[in-house]
């Protein structure tokens, strides 16, 4: 009876012990940002000279999502995190180069007549930070935003769109 305690016991202790393990880990190169996610830039030639969509798949393949941004302060240290990682400016890496950005979960859901900004991992949009010089609305019927992507600029933090999804920018994951 006793070795059947201590059995289950163990096995409780280990499994968990793995989901614990799991949950919050963060892989190689990673940051813990200010709610608790895991947030990895991906700059390197394996992962640019892609499109938004691509960069997306990418993050999903890792196990997370394009970052999502809820408010000010993730904003901020999203934008701390690009801004650190000085990039290689000179063409080949990313072709990365001053007041460009790093790709983020935002991008124009369009459904018929209708448009709305959402976030790929499906969570609301409770916080924008849009550049003021950049039209940001999201009309169904404009070519500009139903070829839009949505960067975190290197230069301010801001967010701005580009209609050339092609442009290797980095891409920000997000994991739980």
């Amino acid at each position: 009876m006793y070795r059947f305690v201590l059995a289950i016991v163990l096995l409780n202790y280990l499994g968990c012990a793995s989901i614990i393990g799991r949950k919050g880990s963060c892989p190689s190169g990673g940051q813990t940002g200010p709610d608790g996610r895991c947030y990895v830039l991906y700059s390197s030639t394996n992962n640019c000279h892609s499109n938004w969509n691509t960069s997306n798949v990418f993050c999903q393949q890792q196990g997370g999502q394009l970052a999502s941004i809820s408010n000010s302060f993730i904003n901020a240290f999203l934008w701390k995190m690009v801004k650190s990682a000085n990039i290689n400016t000179q063409r080949g890496e990313c072709d990365y180069f001053p007041g460009h950005g790093t790709f983020i979960g935002l991008y124009p859901k369009i459904s018929g007549n209708t448009c709305q900004w959402s976030w790929s991992d499906g969570s609301p949009m409770s916080y924008s930070n849009w550049d003021s010089s950049y039209n940001n609305s999201c009309d169904p019927n404009d070519w500009f935003t139903k070829n839009s992507v949505v960067y975190l600029t290197t230069t301010d933090g801001k967010w701005n769109l580009d209609d050339n999804a092609e442009i290797g920018y980095p891409s920000i994951c997000a994991f739980d």
